[in-house]
């Protein structure tokens, strides 16, 4: 079959187009996280109540279908969001020294297409006093298995044995906790309470953490 001059430069167009939006692309992605940015995300991260002396402050968000995914602030501090290319879909955590209250590492885990081993790689030696935040996106629970389960059971959650697919999870635990954390909210996956089709509502948790004293 042969090819008119017109079909050829058609062709050639839609080549050029498509790696012109590709490289266009690529730089958006590389772009840095501004100042400017920083700031206007900051905006996010306001709590009326102030924290009493040797307490981490700490703002929570996540949900609102899979469009709204995490955002995390300490201290009026914006820590995690999408805005700074360190969350994702599934779970997003957070590590924090318990008793100093700096940030100390965090990554995400895709939970419905990826495997658990990254997750309990991460989740492995976890230093004492040390404060876990975890933050779901789209959805938490399809690749947790009964011994990924367990390791956030015993960071002091108790909703954790119930996570299930697109339901939203924030928890903030410790290594180290006696008793459940207190830090826990979970909206679920029920297509008869869903605010948005398919979707439950966005999730918040705020809250003042003790830091571990001596």
């Amino acid at each position: 079959m042969r090819l008119t001059v017109r079909t050829i430069i058609l062709i050639l167009a839609s080549t050029f187009f498509i790696l012109a939006l590709l490289i266009i692309l690529n730089q958006i992605n590389e772009v840095p996280y501004t100042s400017e940015q920083k700031e206007q995300d900051s905006l996010y991260c306001d709590r009326k109540e102030p924290c009493p002396p040797q307490h981490l402050s700490f703002l929570m968000r996540s949900g609102a279908a899979n469009v709204v995914g995490p955002r995390l602030c300490l201290e009026g501090n914006l820590i995690l969001s999408h805005s700074m290319q360190n969350v994702g879909e599934g779970l997003t955590i957070l590590f924090v020294n318990g008793k100093t209250g700096k940030v100390l590492r965090s990554d995400h885990f895709n939970m419905y297409s990826e495997d658990v081993t990254k997750l309990m790689e991460f989740m492995k030696d976890i230093p004492p006093s040390t404060l876990v935040f975890v933050l779901s996106f789209d959805d938490p629970a399809t690749k947790l298995t009964d011994k990924a389960r367990e390791i956030f059971q015993e960071l002091g959650s108790t909703a954790i044995k119930t996570i299930g697919f697109r339901d939203v999870w924030l928890f903030v635990g410790a290594n180290g906790i006696k008793g459940p954390s207190p830090f826990e909210v979970v909206v679920k996956n029920d297509r008869d309470t869903n605010k948005y089709d398919g979707w439950p509502e966005m999730a918040k948790l705020e809250g003042c953490v003790p830091l571990k004293q001596g």
